[in-house]
């Protein structure tokens, strides 16, 4: 059973206002002849006369709040810590604001509950009532939280054929811990699943096929799993118009060659999505899938392409419209293709030819799409390492390639495209321009307005050979621009950033952390200045972990925070984009396969929720891209263990699609 941490934040509480009125007895001096009276103290302790959620209560939403009721007033200030709640296997309290009433106690839980839980409540003889009475004997009760859906999956009937809509729902680790008795298994093969309501969701109550949900209409629905071995029942809510998961299924044989070869996805403003991916088995052909936030999931259509090898597919950009260029490259040359909505795919263009003895002909360096419908594509050639650009517009089409400089250095950064077609390109450079003095940070800036500024040396920049690669580069609508980089490949060497500004140019380095980064850092910049950086770490020579750092224009950068540590093995695969606001998403496979997810924005910081995606099968290559208005989509490989086809074992070979649907 995964173990799950709590941080002691605090408890809030909410006292009732108490006011007490003093009457005095009429009359000055003397005492008077009057007559007295007895009053018998108050001995009687106080109950618990009832709670919720009730004692043995099942399927509890995880964002329940727990009270517990009392048989008469009680002191605020005694019931402030007096109820607690943690998980019944052990574990720390669960943290979150008290508020009282006369007779009753609330603890509102700063977070969710975990689902597929069992939870003990304790109600302390610290509890009191108004005499100052205590409960006799502690009162404790116990609940079930339900199990909630935390991913769906969609599984189209063919490449070939439309959709379809087809639905796995994958029941969290508690849930299969639940369902099957072990830690590290799915649910066992017994399972048969069913559905609360068949108008809404059709369910194939097939064993061992993770519940596969036919069609639907738009609505909620409760899907049920039980296991005929133990007996056990889980129940998940669906929400049809939730974060998904698209499964674009690919039955293969188990040892021939025909699966994924690349993938590419986008989004635009609107959250609309296009997919696109190459095969071993069908080289000279990519396939393509898009997602309509009004009519949802479209046909997989296949666009031929005359290659030699499966398509590798470089890079896919999409501006606010929804237009789309698609780049890529076989061992004769470099290909790009357009994507108009309503239209489809244009005719390929061939933007450079030659010959290669490599898998690609060239490597790209910088790729986008404006808001205009401009394009910009930078490369490297495969032999020779020389540098060339070419800009697509609408009436032209691609420029000649221009060949910006001879490349003989130790890789290159680029930022990612701007709304308004500014580009920065970062170098480990010899000679830059006309400085030869050792391997040198070479900066190559792009502008429409003003085109290509080639060969910017930026002296501040030091590093060493074992922290090649260890950098990064960012731009924005304004011109402004921040690299980062470590200055060293050892433990304790400064990992630095340094922002420039069209007024002011660039400003002193600033030291990010002094921890050893391991792979090439992530950079993403809004128009106003603003930037995150998500870069990973290694621990003691083994572990690994995920740190990020932001800048707000004005105040500095803010101290590293921890996202996530690994006990073996680092990450790969680090993503990092963000919207026109800011706000920010990351994407990394983890040693354990697994695709983890993270977000940041200005009023909530970093959200990091456990791994949704991934895990039972071999996750590869998780790609990412976020809209203007923060909508994203996630795209990578995964194999799960397929069914009996003809009595041939086969296996599945799933193309992942994961959307976000905002902020």
């Amino acid at each position: 059973m995964r173990a799950r941490t709590t941080a002691a934040i605090g408890v809030a509480i909410i006292f009732p206002m108490i006011l007490v009125a003093a009457c005095g007895g009429g009359g000055g001096g003397g005492s008077g002849g009057g007559s007295s009276t007895t009053s018998t103290a108050d001995t009687t302790k106080p109950t618990v006369v009832s709670t919720s959620p009730a004692n043995n209560a099942a399927g509890i939403a995880a964002n329940t709040t727990i009270t517990a009721n009392f048989s008469e007033a009680m002191q605020a200030g005694s019931l402030s810590g007096a109820l607690t709640i943690a998980r019944s296997a052990g574990g720390a309290n669960v943290q979150g604001t008290v508020s009282t009433t006369g007779d009753s106690v609330t603890l509102t839980p700063f977070s969710p509950l975990q689902a597929g839980t069992q939870y003990t409540a304790i109600v302390s003889t610290a509890a009191k009532d108004l005499a100052g009475n205590p409960l006799a004997l502690a009162h404790s009760w116990a609940f079930s939280t339900s199990v909630e859906a935390l991913s769906m999956t969609i599984f189209p009937d063919s490449l070939t054929l439309p959709l379809g809509i087809h639905f796995t729902v994958q029941l969290p680790m508690s849930a299969q811990e639940y369902m099957s008795d072990t830690t590290t298994q799915d649910v066992t093969e017994s399972v048969v699943w069913s559905t609360s309501d068949a108008a809404i969701v059709d369910v194939s109550n097939a064993p061992g096929l993770h519940g596969v949900i036919g069609t639907f209409s738009v609505g909620d629905v409760t899907i049920s799993a039980v296991d005929a071995a133990s007996n056990l029942t889980a129940a998940v809510t669906v929400n049809v118009n939730a974060n998904e998961v698209a499964y674009i299924n690919d039955v293969l044989d188990l040892n021939a060659n025909d699966g994924v070869w690349s993938a590419r996805t986008a989004t635009d403003a609107s959250g609309d999505v296009l997919v696109v991916w190459s095969q071993f088995d069908q080289p000279q052909k990519f396939f393509s899938l898009r997602f309509d936030s009004q009519s949802g999931w479209g046909n997989v259509a296949p666009v031929d392409f005359p290659f030699l090898i499966p398509l590798n597919l470089a890079d896919m950009v999409m501006n606010d419209s929804g237009e789309a260029l698609l780049v890529s490259s076989d061992p004769q040359g470099i290909y790009t293709t357009r994507f108009v909505p309503g239209t489809g795919w244009e005719a390929q263009a061939v933007v450079q030819s030659g010959t290669s003895p490599f898998l690609a002909f060239g490597n790209v360096n910088y790729f986008n799409i404006d808001s205009a419908g401009d394009g910009l594509l930078v490369w490297n050639q495969a032999l020779g390492g020389d540098t060339y650009n070419s800009r697509y517009t609408r009436s032209v089409g691609w420029s000649a390639p221009q060949k910006l400089h001879q490349q003989v250095g130790g890789g290159g950064s680029s930022s990612y495209g701007t709304a308004a077609g500014n580009a920065v390109v970062l170098s480990m450079r010899d000679p830059c321009g006309n400085s030869l003095s050792g391997d040198l940070f070479c900066l190559d800036r792009f502008s429409k307005a003003n085109g290509w500024q080639l060969d910017e040396v930026l002296p501040f920049m030091t590093t060493s050979p074992l922290a090649v690669g260890k950098f990064a580069v960012a731009t924005n609508d304004n011109g402004g621009a921040m690299v980062i980089w470590q200055a060293g490949g050892a433990a304790a060497s400064p990992f630095y950033a340094a922002r420039y500004t069209v007024s002011g140019g660039w400003e002193p380095p600033a030291v990010l952390d002094t921890r050893l980064v391991m792979g090439s850092p992530t950079i993403s910049m809004d128009a106003s200045g603003n930037a995150v950086v998500v870069y990973s770490l290694l621990y003691t020579g083994v572990s690994g972990a995920i740190a990020a750092t932001t800048y707000q224009a004005g105040f500095g950068w803010s101290s590293p925070v921890t996202l996530k540590t690994y006990l073996a093995g680092g990450v790969t695969q680090l993503n990092l984009r963000s919207d026109a606001q800011g706000r920010a998403i990351a994407t990394w496979q983890t040693p354990s396969y697994q695709v983890q997810v993270a977000r940041h924005d200005s009023v909530n910081g970093w959200i990091v929720p456990p791994p949704t995606w991934g895990g039972i099968g071999n996750v590869s290559f998780p790609m990412l891209s976020v809209g203007s208005s923060g909508k994203a989509v996630a795209v990578w490989t995964e194999l799960f263990d397929g069914p009996l086809i003809g009595g041939i074992s086969k296996i599945g070979n799933g193309l992942m699609v994961g959307r976000w649907i905002g902020f």
